[in-house]
């Protein structure tokens, strides 16, 4: 669960204006999330991580391939999805955090984090 209330913290967190019931209703999601997992790989079973910006009209996703399986997380587009860009906001960095060099930018072909750098978005 404290892996879950970091991320809820970064909306919710002591900086926000959110009050001590908000921080719980978000903490109650955060667990209703977990009990509803539907999958989880190893790190080490891992072999690429491809991932797709969703656009103003279109989904994009996270695809998990390891020898014997892929799982694909889809994210909404930002247009029909208001908690889309948010999610990204967390997701990006933590999948950078997690597998920074299994981590493909799927309409490049290149390492997410070098293709970011490359259009200045970061400075590693």
């Amino acid at each position: 669960m404290s892996n879950w209330k970091s991320y809820c913290e970064v909306f919710l967190g002591p900086n926000s204006k959110a009050t001590a019931s908000d921080r719980d209703l978000a903490y109650a999601w955060a667990a209703r999330l977990v009990e509803k997992k539907v999958f989880e790989l190893p790190k080490e079973s891992i072999r690429t991580i491809v991932y797709r910006r969703p656009g103003y009209f279109s989904r994009g996703h996270v695809v998990f391939k390891t020898a014997m399986e892929e799982k694909s997380v889809l994210i909404g587009n930002a247009t029909s999805d208001v908690g889309a860009l948010r999610t990204l906001q967390v997701l990006v960095p933590a999948l950078v955090t997690f597998a920074q060099d299994r981590l493909y930018n799927e309409k490049t072909g290149e390492l997410l984090v070098n293709d970011m750098q490359k259009k200045g978005f970061w400075k590693v």
